[in-house]
């Protein structure tokens, strides 16, 4: 029997990088170096995490922005997963529609 492998959440390496000793705001660019993960994980985790008050962002002028860690008092967070199992995805649910001719 073959284990599972698990690996860090996306929301925890952006939180911890965020938290970070020095650190007050990081751009994209610096939150996928620091996290290692590709560029639609971290902007979905970053969509996650500011719509549950963990982080939010300052936009500049020229649109660029800049992130940055609220505190933890903020969280709205009902359940924090520290870390999942890679590869597994679910399959798709189909569905009928709803008004058309069987």
């Amino acid at each position: 029997m073959t284990t599972r492998q698990k690996r860090t959440t996306t929301t925890t390496k952006i939180t911890e990088a965020l938290h970070a000793p020095g650190v007050d705001f990081m751009d994209l660019k610096m939150l996928m170096a620091a996290t290692h993960e590709p560029v639609n994980r971290v902007t979905a985790a970053l969509h996650h995490l500011r719509k549950k008050r963990v982080v939010d962002v300052v936009v500049n002028a020229d649109g660029a922005g800049w992130w940055f860690a609220l505190p933890p008092e903020f969280d709205q967070r009902s359940i924090v997963h520290e870390e999942i199992v890679d590869g597994i995805t679910h399959p798709a649910i189909r569905r009928k529609r709803k008004g058309l001719p069987q």
